[in-house]
């Protein structure tokens, strides 16, 4: 899936607030899935914005995920989403998303 733009939002220690561009990957409810339109692919996959301009729509936000319709009418297993940074990272779910990360990026003090 494109043009739903998927990023992680991430805050260090003195407050300054950062977007990363990420994949996410999860499997369909199949059940809503056939349900609604006949048969379901086994899982989805949403492309980050290739455009530098663009910085996306944080996934682990306090609304939680809300990439276009799948995601908001319940048809994808929030269970199954898992989130990667663009170099492949694996963030793991995006609840789980630590907003002050550590190792590749360092806080100041």
């Amino acid at each position: 899936m494109g043009h739903l733009h998927p990023a992680v939002a991430m805050v260090d220690s003195i407050g300054t607030r950062t977007t990363e561009k990420c994949w996410v990957r999860a499997r369909f409810a199949r059940e809503q899935v056939v349900e609604r339109y006949g048969s379901c692919p086994r899982e989805v996959i949403v492309v980050p914005a290739f455009n530098p301009l663009i910085t996306g729509t944080p996934v682990n936000g306090e609304g939680g995920i809300s990439l276009g319709p799948l995601f908001r009418n319940h048809m994808v297993r929030e269970d199954s989403v898992g989130v990667f940074l663009m170099d492949g990272s694996n963030l793991g779910r995006p609840r789980t998303v630590p907003s002050r990360p550590r190792g590749r990026y360092r806080t100041l003090t």
